[in-house]
């Protein structure tokens, strides 16, 4: 009986221990200064093309009104990746966020809703997002 429960107990740490071992810890803390929880990462990391990116006036308008101004960072490498978050505004609209770095650096971070086109919002304190999404 010991060693069955033993197994269960092993069983619940490892599944509730590992569900965001593969989020970096900055990304986290990023999201969560804001008041989100992430759920899981959506994906792999995105390594992202500037110069295709930065040649297109209202990429460049969606990303800087969305607080990441790609701009400053042409010529190095950087990655997105994008976590869907515990909270929602409905259960047919997800939100998530969408982590911009470097190898060296964070450079921000914006959320991401699901239905809506482009559906790019500056990132926010999550009780004024879910304040403003209800309404």
């Amino acid at each position: 009986m010991k060693l069955w429960m033993t197994g269960l107990l092993v069983l619940v740490v490892f599944f509730f221990g590992c569900s965001n071992e593969n989020i970096p810890l900055e990304h986290e803390k990023l999201v969560q200064s804001f008041g989100w929880e992430i759920d899981k990462a959506d994906g792999d990391p995105k390594k992202l093309n500037l110069n295709l990116l930065l040649q297109s006036e209202s990429v460049r308008k969606t990303y800087k009104q969305a607080g990441i101004d790609l701009k400053k960072y042409k010529g190095k490498t950087v990655f997105s990746q994008k976590y869907e978050l515990q909270d929602s505004c409905s259960s047919s609209q997800v939100v998530s966020a969408v982590v911009f770095y470097t190898e060296e650096d964070l450079l921000g971070s914006y959320l991401k809703l699901s239905n809506a086109t482009p559906g790019v919002v500056k990132m926010m304190k999550k009780a004024k997002f879910m304040e403003n999404c209800r309404n």
